[in-house]
């Protein structure tokens, strides 16, 4: 059973390591804009921004993830995995 203490550490450790998560996506899908601006192949463009687009989606559904996750919101059950 975890103590209050050892929940705060577990929580933002927790929360750190999905912002790391956030952080990566978001550069993934900046990358993949680059390429696709670079690319000279019409469909390997069009492959790429989709790819930007993707990453952004699923690095928006994270953020939202996060927001529910922080304390004193109704989400409030990250610190339950401790």
């Amino acid at each position: 059973m975890c103590t209050q203490r050892g929940r705060a550490k577990c929580l933002d450790a927790f929360m750190k390591d999905l912002q790391a998560k956030l952080e990566r996506l978001l550069a993934e899908a900046q990358d993949c804009d680059l390429i696709g601006n670079l690319a000279t192949d019409q469909d390997k463009r069009a492959t790429f921004r989709r790819m930007a687009a993707q990453l952004r989606e699923m690095a928006e559904q994270l953020r939202a993830d996060i927001a529910a996750r922080l304390p004193g919101t109704d989400g409030d059950g990250a610190a339950s995995r401790c």
